[in-house]
């Protein structure tokens, strides 16, 4: 399978089209579903406490991140996966120093088309492509295919980063939003960690 990636600053129609398409197709498999988030960071919140679901789909997460930056995988010129990014953003977690990356936000690749690596070249292409400049992102527990890649992957991202002189900067979080990577990385950063389970 040939795989071609490529950046778009700038969305034709029918590839906005094609994206809306693999957002709907694939809203479900987001923690929490992206219908219902009231934008590309927050969910939106019920009476109750429950996630209201957007029986349109995700729009108003597509009306945010389609001004984003996009990443593209094509498939004999179809849009088969993407990876938004915003440039220079100031990516703040609480305790730390704010700080500004090139900040991925939203990764879809299709079924057919997982585990070719689309994933791992959309972070190597943002890399290389901004140079002196660090990538991040951030993910929920649920989000299982992500965390896959960032746990297969994220060390030699992080390396090719920093051959880059750039830092590649990935975090989970876990039981029910605690940050565990970035704790892990400074409190511990005297020992080497080879793994971590759980």
């Amino acid at each position: 399978m040939d795989i071609k990636i490529i950046f778009q600053d700038v969305l034709t129609e029918g590839q906005k089209k094609e994206i809306w398409e693999l957002l709907k197709a694939y809203d479900h498999e987001f923690v929490p579903p992206l219908s219902a988030r009231n934008s590309a960071f927050k969910k939106i919140p019920g009476k109750d406490g429950n996630l209201v679901i957007n029986e349109e789909g995700p729009v108003v997460y597509f009306n945010e991140i389609i001004n984003y930056k996009f990443v593209l995988a094509l498939l004999d010129e179809k849009i088969v996966g993407f990876m938004t990014y915003i440039p220079n953003h100031t990516v703040a977690v609480e305790g730390y120093e704010p700080f500004v990356a090139e900040y991925a936000s939203t990764a879809i690749v299709t079924p057919e088309c997982r585990g070719q690596g689309a994933m791992k070249r959309f972070y190597k292409e943002i890399i290389e492509r901004n140079p002196g400049k660090n990538v991040a992102t951030r993910t929920w527990s649920g989000n299982e295919a992500h965390l896959h890649v960032l746990a297969k992957h994220g060390f030699e991202l992080s390396e090719l980063a920093r051959e880059k002189g750039v830092s590649f900067l990935f975090e989970g979080a876990v039981g029910g939003g605690i940050p565990a990577l970035r704790p892990i990385q400074h409190c511990l950063s005297a020992n080497r960690v080879h793994d971590a389970m759980g």
